[in-house]
């Protein structure tokens, strides 16, 4: 299995170091500006960042992999699926630890923005909800080829172009601050969102959720009829 996960890191090597070379150069220019506090304790801030890069990484990495058909070649192998499912689960989670590594870094770099209070419960809303963005994929390729009639994979392809329809319009809304409405209702957009995303039980809400889906996704490629993507 250890050789498989190895294989995958290997083939889309560039990919991760361009993605976490883009990470650093982001957070080391705002860092030298002096922005990287403000960034960091703006909302969504840095979050974009993190949530997109970890998004295309995974997006990229299936895609490939369905394009070219490696499924279907690792399939073959001499691993149970429970095996093969977990071994495609890894990279993406090497991947943030090295995110979480950087952030971590960039922190104690700017020692007056760290420790802070919610600093933690930041940590583990943003671990969940790119859990459970990147599991939405995982799960659509497993119920594409088992669960789920013509019909019922037409509305769960739609229902991913609209997710990602309304993840590139909050990136635009509250990455740029792009206020083509007005300034006071995307100002007070960003406040109601951030109420949400640091309310009491929401941490906890989404580093579960993510967690049970990411894994769950698991149990449903054990489930498979299908392999040929």
């Amino acid at each position: 299995m250890w050789q498989l996960v190895k294989t995958e890191i290997e083939y889309f090597k560039m990919l991760y170091i361009l993605s976490l070379a883009s990470v650093v150069a982001v957070n080391l220019g705002l860092t030298i500006d002096d922005r990287w506090v403000e960034a960091q304790n703006d909302f969504p801030g840095l979050r974009v960042i993190w949530i997109g890069i970890s998004i295309v990484v995974f997006f990229f990495t299936l895609l490939f992999n369905r394009k070219i058909g490696r499924l279907r070649n690792n399939i073959l192998l001499p691993l149970s699926n429970i095996k093969t499912a977990i071994s495609r689960l890894i990279p993406f989670i090497m991947f943030w630890i090295f995110i979480s590594v950087i952030l971590i870094f960039f922190y104690i770099i700017n020692i007056n923005s760290f420790p802070t209070v919610n600093w933690l419960l930041n940590f583990l809303s943003l671990t969940g909800i790119i859990l459970v963005i990147n599991s939405i994929p995982i799960f659509y390729s497993d119920f594409y080829s088992t669960y789920f009639s013509k019909k019922s994979k037409i509305y769960m392809m739609l229902f991913w172009i609209i997710l990602w329809t309304i993840y590139i319009l909050m990136n635009i809304i509250f990455a740029t601050y792009f206020d083509f409405i007005s300034a006071e209702f995307f100002a007070r957009s960003r406040v109601e969102l951030a109420k949400i995303y640091f309310s009491d039980f929401a941490p906890q809400i989404y580093i579960l959720l993510g967690v049970v889906l990411f894994f769950g996704s698991i149990f449903t490629f054990n489930r498979r009829k299908i392999f040929l993507e």
